[in-house]
């Protein structure tokens, strides 16, 4: 970091054999002189703990903490019979402590600093809760029952310091003329969250390493569950009927960053960068500020009923069937506050786009930005960056100011669209049937088959994100500037980027299927032979419909002219191909102009397993219980998980279809109990001494072999991105297999790829 290049003298160089746009101050180069320092810079700086390790590469300070985690937990159950027809029991579970406290925080959460707080406090981790469940059941008559549940559970997790001022600006002196500017008042008064790496500093000092957001985070979940369960046995059939009612209740921070954050580190981008990222604090100079413009909680509700009618049908002796029909309605999580908001292709409307300054030459060869793609600075309505201060650099891809419609497409819930963002899927119907047949008379060899439709909500987060969208929460980004200059009312936009739900509103499905014998054999053990099998449909996907298609960045008409050089016209054919590296940025070729990657939540992903499931189990006789196990399956999808990125150009299936992540061919697995036989009865061994110690001895075990999972090889290009070597940011290039990757390979950890 000698050489800091000085950003007042934007154009020049800075380096051992040209130091004159260098900081220096009175000769010293590297120091930066009192009238360029920055007060709230300095006073970042100084929370940190000064240096106690010298001579190390990429870091200059250490510590070893403990940790505690202290729990309580209380139970209480009651079993009760109220007379010889009706009996009932309770249980309740009170999480009276569970906290994590750790001076680096609980990974995975909002805060997670990586160096100790001045204080000497500590980020707390906090959940208590409890859970309560109720039964009651009824002998109705000889024939029938009856079973009642209700259970609730209740979950609140915090995580915040454990002094409050260690994450405020007032608890550490960044007030007055030390405070670090932002657009909005920071909740709660929590401090900018900041970076200084870019390429120069590793290890740099970081308010949250986890995930998350970095600001207050605060989330209860509460479940209601009622079930009610009738049985009937109507001379040769069993049938049973019953409802389900759950109520759930989750209310949730949005992960925004409501206090701001700065990214000072350097970049070669950034025209005022100094170089390094601590000297770039030290003058105000950041690479990107961005601050969500409200902290909000979402408050967030959904209730699943079920009813079902199920017979199991004594038909013959040998032949019972298991048929019944079960509804769903599940209605999709929402916030009750109308506070999430979706995008609608069909909805925006091109007129009406915010327009980008786009990289253009003016006559005489000098960079500007011009709000048209063929930089005609005299055409109406022509708007350049010349009207700024700064180099053009700095507003090139940023949004011009009051040049459209921020909310373009956008549709917030209860205006204009109900308050799920989608359609409710109506009542789901579930057919299940099975049936069971003796083959031999005497119960030693049984065939049993069975099919079913199960259906389950997805997980919340998928919703959750929604509420990070305009027009509830705006999160403007501005880069490249001095932080005193930092103004909401003057900051050029960049784009941003959205989360959308698909309308189609449909709940994901799973079809079940499985067919076997079962046989008894000598030596009390019993062989299980079955096919299973599964069809996972309308699984989740994440589709971005903003990306820059695929070989835009190819295309003549997308390169960038500036990067192609003053008086040079871009051509790009096939006797001239372009490489993809000097053409626009995504954001100037995306179908909805305005905004970056705008991924929905979809519902067309597909799976399917196959299987052959052998078990031999020998009941528990002489001692000893021995089990063996063994699966050989395949399992392919198109989506390992929730949110699996689809293609944008409609070939998922073609492209990612292929083994699931988690797949497991072969699974061979043996459990085994055994009782060591003791001494009892062995002459001059029986006696109370040698039984206490060498009787009533147990050997258990699971044993498991089974083959791994599928490996995806990857590669990359240095200097090169996605968008260069794809033509599209929204997804990276991929290995082709053209032959057999094991062969001539060897057990050489360098040598398992040909």
């Amino acid at each position: 970091a000698q050489y800091i290049h000085d950003p007042l003298l934007p154009s020049g160089h800075c380096n051992a054999s040209d130091t004159t746009n260098c900081l220096q101050n009175n000769g010293v180069i590297g120091q930066i002189p009192a009238n360029q320092l920055y007060a709230p810079g300095l006073a970042l700086l100084s929370i940190f703990p000064e240096p106690n390790v010298s001579g190390q590469k990429g870091y200059n300070f250490q510590s070893a903490v403990s940790s505690s985690n202290p729990r309580h937990e209380q139970l209480l159950r009651m079993d009760y019979n109220l007379s010889q027809n009706w009996r009932v029991w309770g249980s309740f579970t009170n999480l009276v402590q569970d906290v994590e406290t750790g001076a680096y925080g609980p990974q995975g959460y909002s805060l997670t600093p990586n160096y100790p707080f001045p204080s000497g406090g500590a980020a707390q981790y906090k959940h208590p809760g409890y859970a309560l469940s109720f039964n009651l059941t009824t002998t109705l008559s000889p024939t029938s029952t009856n079973e009642f549940t209700y259970g609730m559970a209740h979950h609140l997790v915090t995580v915040l310091p454990s002094i409050p001022t260690d994450v405020t600006r007032a608890g550490l002196g960044l007030t007055g003329s030390k405070a670090l500017p932002t657009f909005y008042t920071p909740y709660a008064d929590w401090i900018p969250e900041f970076s200084f790496g870019g390429s120069k500093i590793s290890n740099s000092p970081s308010m949250r390493t986890g995930g998350g957001a970095f600001s207050p985070f605060s989330t209860y979940n509460t479940t209601i569950e009622f079930a009610d369960n009738y049985s009937k046995i109507l001379r040769n059939h069993i049938l049973k009927t019953g409802v389900y009612l759950q109520r759930n209740r989750k209310d949730q921070s949005a992960f925004v960053n409501s206090s701001g954050t700065y990214n000072f580190g350097d970049s070669s981008s950034n025209p005022l960068d100094t170089g390094f990222g601590f000297a770039n604090a030290a003058v105000g100079v950041y690479t990107q500020f961005s601050q969500a413009s409200n902290y909000l909680m979402g408050e967030y509700r959904y209730t699943n009923l079920e009813m079902y009618i199920q017979d199991t049908w004594k038909v013959k002796p040998r032949v019972t069937l298991n048929y019944g029909l079960r509804a769903y309605y599940v209605q999709p999580q929402f916030d009750q506050m109308l506070q999430t908001s979706t995008f609608f292709p069909n909805r925006y409307d091109p007129t009406r786009a915010t327009q980008l300054f786009w990289p253009c030459f003016d006559s005489s060869g000098t960079k500007i930005g011009v709000n048209r793609q063929d930089c005609n600075v005299n055409a109406p309505g022509a708007i350049t960056t010349a009207q700024y201060p700064g180099p053009a650099s700095l507003y090139i891809g940023k949004i011009v100011p009051n040049s459209g419609d921020l909310t373009n497409g956008i549709l917030q819930a209860g205006v204009g669209i109900n308050k799920y963002l989608m359609r409710s899927p109506g009542i789901l119907w579930a057919p299940r049937f099975g049936i069971a047949i003796g083959l031999t008379g005497n119960g030693n060899m049984v065939f049993h088959a069975g099919a079913g439709a199960f259906y389950d909500r997805y997980q919340g987060n998928e919703i959750f994100n929604t509420i990070t969208n305009p027009p509830s929460i705006y999160t403007p980004t501005v880069y490249n500037g001095f932080a005193q200059d930092l103004n909401p009312s003057n900051a050029l936009l960049g784009t941003s980027n959205l989360t959308a739900m698909s309308y189609a509103g449909k709940v994901p499905a799973t079809y079940n299927f499985s067919a076997g014998i079962q046989a008894k054999l000598p030596y009390q053990m019993v062989l299980d032979t079955s096919y299973v099998g599964a069809l996972g449909r309308k699984l989740l996907y994440n589709l971005n419909i903003n990306g820059a298609p695929y070989g835009a960045a190819f295309l003549t008409q997308n390169q960038d002219p500036t990067k192609w050089g003053f008086g040079n016209t871009p051509i790009c054919d096939a006797a001239n191909p372009c490489d993809g590296t000097k053409s626009y940025s995504p954001d100037y070729v995306r179908p909805y102009s305005g905004y970056g990657n705008i991924p929905i939540q979809g519902f067309g992903a597909t799976s399917n397993y196959n299987s052959l499931q052998l078990s031999l189990s020998r009941r528990y006789a002489k001692g000893l219980f021995l089990g063996v196990a063994y699966t050989w399956s395949k399992c392919l999808t198109c989506s390992d998980n929730d949110g699996a990125g689809a293609r944008i150009d409609n070939l998922t299936v073609l492209a990612n279809y292929g083994p699931c992540g988690y797949d497991i061919r072969q699974n061979l697995t043996f459990n085994y109990v055994y009782n060591i036989p003791g001494v009892t009865g062995h002459g001059s061994l029986d006696n109370p001494i040698t039984r206490g110690i060498l009787n009533d001895w147990q050997v258990s075990g699971i044993t498991t072999y089974r083959t791994g999972t599928p490996f995806s090889p990857g590669f990359s290009v240095s200097g090169y991105d996605n968008f260069s070597l794809t033509g599209t940011g929204a997804f990276g290039a991929r290995v082709k297999l053209v032959g057999v990757p094991t062969s001539g390979a060897s057990g050489s950890p360098y040598n398992r790829l040909n």
